[in-house]
């Protein structure tokens, strides 16, 4: 006879809800610091050298992996406090003016002063990163249009595009949340994952040249990483969740989900024009924050520290990169000298962006929030 056995809630995992996270800082350290690396090695070619295959594809692919951790970071950052007002009262309803005024005063002044430091250095310096301004891509930049229009994607700072990207995922914060109380946050996931799909889809089949690449870059084809992000701060703040869950909260976990997400990079299977590690990369990155923020790992200092100005880093540096580069002579230096070197430097160089602009405009709540930058200060 087969005897069917009721899960109970005893069955669930659980963990305590924290009002501080102590491993979402050095995850976003780690995924700023992993872009710089892309970019640096990309600088001195090692990235497509061909002498390591397998290294070589790692360093490639680590720009594309800081991003998606980046995405699924903000999914789970932006709608935490949201999460947590729900669990207490399932009719909350969003203050969106006191949101966007929030939100305005964390992003807009740190990247506009970004923008403008890229675009007066554009003028006298190019790199593969760094362009010369014109009216019409400054003024896109302004106004997070830039991706809608090809030629000006990657114009003046080629990482602005993403910022571009961060905007309108809180632009439509709403819908997402009126999708959320209809259908919860695992099915919103699922139905959006099915829209980027579609949305990139049609844009491979029946568009070509600008138009497509436009189409394959929209919000719209990203915007489920953002929501798997949010998904997991509803799981977490209820602190429990079903069996599922216990694919997060084995005793490695952290490791397993940070090689495999890396390791997802070294094969590029396509499927009807779909590329399919770049569909995947989300879920492991996805299950790399849920097992962190499960397990209640610890802060790592260095990375912690790293993780408070990612902005920063994230923004600067392309400019710092421009910067060195004019140096007569820096780009002949081997490499081994020339990576570690602009890596290190550029790090150094947004730290001190950080203090001069950003850490200006950080909320008296984050400033509390971050021990580890009030022990930086204090020493």
């Amino acid at each position: 006879m087969l005897v069917l056995r009721r899960t109970t809630l005893k069955d669930e995992p659980s963990w305590n809800v924290q009002s501080w996270i102590p491993s979402l800082d050095p995850l976003r350290g780690v995924a700023a610091l992993a872009v710089v690396i892309c970019h640096a090695t990309s600088a001195w070619h090692l990235a497509n050298s061909g002498a390591d295959s397998v290294s070589s594809t790692i360093l490639s692919w680590l720009g594309n992996w800081g991003v998606t951790l980046f995405f699924v970071l903000s999914g789970f950052c932006i709608h935490l406090p949201q999460a947590r007002a729900f669990v207490h009262n399932k009719h909350h309803r969003v203050d969106w003016a006191r949101f966007a005024k929030r939100r305005a005063r964390r992003l807009l002044p740190t990247h506009y002063a970004a923008l403008i430091l890229a675009a007066a250095l554009g003028i006298f310096v190019q790199t593969e990163l760094i362009t010369a301004p014109t009216v019409a891509s400054f003024t896109a930049h302004v106004f997070m249009v830039h991706v809608w229009f090809e030629p000006l994607f990657y114009s003046i700072n080629a990482v602005f595009w993403s910022i571009a990207i961060e905007v309108h995922f809180y632009i439509c914060y709403p819908v997402y949340l009126w999708l959320r109380e209809r259908f919860g946050s695992g099915a919103t996931t699922v139905f959006l994952l099915i829209a980027g799909l579609l949305t990139y889809g049609i844009g491979s089949a029946f568009l070509r040249g600008d138009s497509r690449f436009v189409i394959q870059h929209l919000f719209l084809v990203s915007w489920w990483q953002w929501a798997l992000g949010a998904a997991l701060a509803d799981m977490y703040v209820r602190g429990k969740g079903t069996q599922w869950a216990r694919l997060l909260n084995f005793k490695f976990a952290p490791a397993f989900y940070a090689i495999l997400s890396i390791a997802v990079g070294l094969k590029d299977t396509t499927i009807l024009s779909l590329h399919i590690r770049f569909w995947i990369l989300p879920l492991t990155c996805g299950a790399l924050l849920g097992s962190l923020v499960i397990r209640q790992c610890r802060h790592i200092p260095i990375l912690s520290n790293a993780g408070i100005y990612s902005y920063s880093i994230y923004l600067i540096h392309p400019a710092a990169f421009a910067v060195l580069f004019a140096i007569p002579g820096y780009k002949a230096l081997p490499a081994i000298l020339g990576v570690p070197t602009t890596f290190v430097l550029a790090v150094f160089i947004s730290w001190g962006f950080f203090l001069l602009v950003e850490q200006h405009f950080l909320s008296n709540r984050q400033r509390a929030a971050e021990p580890v930058l009030a022990l930086t200060r204090s020493n």
